[in-house]
């Protein structure tokens, strides 16, 4: 906030001798990351190795990782669908109250379209009867947290070595 009120101060007293470099903008929200195609092969078969015991985590963070790739979705969006939303048939997903609260209707490739079906198929395998109709599902049946999504991301990066900015 102050930040935003120094640049208008600026404008109007340009003399006052503080520099930008006086409040340096935050840094809670790293930069982008673009991934080489191999980075991102190595960070969807690492997600196999996430959890031996419960391999439907693995399953679901590969997949979940291929659609934001694809895609381009952000996670929260990808959590958030529901299995009506997933279209396995046509290859598109129903995306509902994005950004400033939109709804958008996004294609997906041939081979993601291929991925989802295999996600739903390993999914509904294990559980029959879900909980709620997320389409992502945590290993306890239930939606996919983003706290979940976001602790599961952070040991795939570890154990494809793309961790600290590498």
């Amino acid at each position: 906030m102050l930040r935003r009120f120094y640049e208008y101060l600026v404008v109007y007293a340009p003399d006052r001798g503080l520099g930008a470099q006086s409040l340096p903008r935050s840094r809670a929200i790293p930069p982008p990351r673009i991934l080489s195609e191999a980075d991102l092969a190595s960070l969807i078969d690492a997600c196999s190795f996430i959890s031996p015991i419960i391999p439907l985590r693995g399953l679901t963070m590969a997949t979940l990782i291929g659609l934001l790739a694809s895609t381009g979705l952000r996670s929260g969006e990808v959590v958030r669908l529901d299995r009506g939303d997933v279209d396995l048939t046509n290859g598109i997903v129903f995306v509902r109250k994005t950004k400033f609260r939109k709804d958008r209707l996004v294609p997906v490739h041939p081979t993601t379209q291929a991925a989802l079906r295999r996600y739903a198929r390993g999914r509904d395998a294990v559980f029959s009867r879900p909980k709620d109709e997320a389409f992502f599902l945590s290993s306890r049946g239930c939606r996919l947290s983003a706290a979940g999504l976001q602790s599961n991301f952070v040991k795939a990066r570890k154990l494809s070595g793309l961790s600290n900015g590498k």
